[in-house]
């Protein structure tokens, strides 16, 4: 029982790396959006110390520095996994749960229960 269980472990473990991988990959263009343009707005701001930001500033900054953001391209994200609820663990509690109900049944005592008509 405790194989199954380290194995499942394990396994997680593996799966969980690639993903924190990948997430942490496709987190990159956002960073550099935050990085590239918080450096322009601060720009601005020392610019026209007097005055603070409206909205329509803002955009007028992005539209103009939108040429020279460089963002990486990313492969297959045309391309998804449908959600499912990871099938391993469901087989894995399922063996999990059998293994529990045989070792309780081993170790309690049934006892014959007399029924009566009343």
């Amino acid at each position: 029982m405790l194989t199954l269980y380290l194995a499942h472990c394990l396994a997680w473990l593996a799966d969980t790396h690639d993903t924190t991988r990948t997430v942490i990959l496709y987190l990159d263009n956002i960073k550099t959006i935050i990085r590239h343009f918080s450096a322009k707005i601060d720009q601005w701001q020392e610019a026209n110390t007097n005055s603070t930001l409206t909205q329509e500033q803002v955009v007028h900054i992005i539209r103009n520095n939108y040429e020279s953001l460089k963002l990486n391209l990313m492969d297959a994200l045309d391309l998804y996994e449908p959600f499912l609820e990871n099938p391993h663990e469901v087989q894995f509690f399922r063996k999990y749960l059998r293994v529990l109900v045989s070792d309780y049944k081993a170790l309690i005592e049934v006892q014959p229960v007399e029924i009566r008509v009343l």
